[in-house]
């Protein structure tokens, strides 16, 4: 499945959340706004000489009340949204086959070695065999981790550090393509 299918089907599948909330988020009002009306009346008939203004106002409050919660909930659902581009694109990854985690791999630590050169090369062990010239280390997560030899410099490439900096720099991009 190339990216733009991907992109085609989390935009396709973020538009429909987006419209199920918009519609959730009419009846919502629609039951809030009855609510309203009945409570209006109920006090307005009270208290009429000075219930009118302090009912138009508790009507804003709760309207805008209402507006603000569904406005978080569908901010809720686009962080999400946005949190599950991470999570597919991770796991492409780690379902790739070898051979496309090879290149991965290599990719990985041609870009540290323009940090540093001559690293020591960390590997995780059950990723080991996917490239030579690297020692085999506990780091439990996909990718590489470049060691000066002095050990005062050190790049972690490996998947969890890359998606938590690309997050910084890629959500706004990624949530202006989803929800356009």
């Amino acid at each position: 499945m190339a990216i733009k299918d991907i992109e085609k089907n989390i935009r396709e599948d973020a538009k429909k959340r987006i419209d199920e909330i918009n519609r959730e988020m009419n009846e919502t009002i629609k039951i809030i706004r009855e609510e309203i009306e009945n409570e209006i009346e109920k006090r307005v008939g009270e208290i009429r000489r000075d219930g009118e203004r302090e009912a138009e106002l508790t009507y804003k409050r709760i309207v805008t009340s209402a507006n603000m919660k569904s406005k978080e909930i569908i901010e809720r659902e686009k962080n999400e949204l946005v949190e599950k581009v991470f999570k597919e694109a991770r796991n492409r990854i780690l379902n790739a086959s070898d051979k496309e985690k090879t290149r991965i791999l290599k990719i990985l630590i041609e870009k540290g070695k323009e940090v540093i050169e001559d690293p020591i090369i960390l590997v995780d062990k059950r990723y080991g065999s996917l490239v030579g010239k690297c020692k085999k280390a506990d780091i439990n997560d996909f990718g590489v981790i470049l060691k000066s030899k002095d050990g005062y410099v050190t790049v972690d490439n490996t998947l969890n550090t890359i998606i938590k900096y690309s997050k910084v720099k890629l959500k706004p991009k990624i949530a202006s393509i989803l929800f356009k």
